[in-house]
C-alpha cells in the first residue's frame, strides 16, 4: 500500500476516527515516529494539504518555467 492510498484512507475516515487516529500517533514514542510525520498528519487533519497531481501539474509564480 502507498502513502497516497494511505492519505486516501485516512481522508475518508469520519472526523472523529481522525482525530482519534491523529491523537495516536501523537501519544506514540517519538523514537517510533519522525516528528515530521506527526506534524504531516496535523496538516492533514487540518485539511492543510493539496493532492500530489495537482503540486505537480499546476505551476507556480515563482516557477522557473514562467521566469524564462
Amino acid at each position: 500500500m502507498t502513502a497516497e492510498q494511505i492519505l486516501k484512507e485516512i481522508k475518508a475516515l469520519p472526523k472523529e476516527e481522525r482525530e482519534r487516529l491523529v491523537q495516536h500517533m501523537r501519544e506514540a514514542s517519538s523514537a517510533d515516529i519522525p516528528q515530521d510525520f506527526i506534524e504531516a498528519l496535523e496538516d492533514f487533519d487540518k485539511q492543510r494539504f493539496v493532492s500530489m497531481e495537482r503540486a505537480l501539474s499546476e505551476t507556480s509564480l515563482g516557477d522557473s518555467k514562467t521566469n524564462v
